[in-house]
């Protein structure tokens, strides 16, 4: 736990016991009329912390490409809100799919996926998601209409 977050580390197996994902997630504490607020001793208290991590992997921002081959466009429907009224982390992953090139999303099998969020979504946004392929590596990365906000950018390998 740090300042006013902490990272919550987790697995998810299949009905076989196999390791199938592990992930992470950043927390933070916010209150709707003062906004962040301070992780102080007296919060801290009431969790426990285990010493176990899920995670060998050290996480890097994915950088965004400075070319891309090709353009989809979406607008953000009811059917992707989640209960925040934001799109739901995994409709990010459902659009970077449907950017991809046919020939790429029928003839690979991705085995690894990372997804960078940076700013929610909302219902009737307009989206550009815009697909590179650098080193094998396939990123999409999904902006505004006006291309001015990062929402997100995913990277599948």
């Amino acid at each position: 736990m740090k300042l006013a977050c902490c990272f919550r580390d987790f697995e998810l197996y299949n009905s076989d016991g196999e390791l199938c994902v592990v992930g992470t997630s950043k927390w933070t504490l916010f209150h709707l009329d003062k906004g962040l607020i301070r992780l102080t001793s007296d919060i801290l208290d009431n969790f426990t912390i285990e010493n176990k991590n899920a995670l060998e992997f050290d996480f890097k921002k994915i950088k965004e490409p400075d070319n891309y081959l090709n353009v989809y466009e979406y607008t953000v429907s009811r059917s992707d809100i989640d209960i925040n009224h934001h799109m739901h982390n995994l409709r990010y992953l459902d659009l970077a799919y449907e950017t991809l090139p046919k020939n790429v999303y029928e003839n690979n099998y991705f085995n690894n996926i990372e997804i960078m969020y940076k700013k929610e979504c909302y219902l009737a946004d307009k989206l550009k998601c815009f697909y590179s392929n650098i080193n094998d590596e396939h990123i999409v990365t999904i902006k505004s209409e006006d291309e001015n906000t990062l929402h997100a950018i995913v990277k599948l390998s």
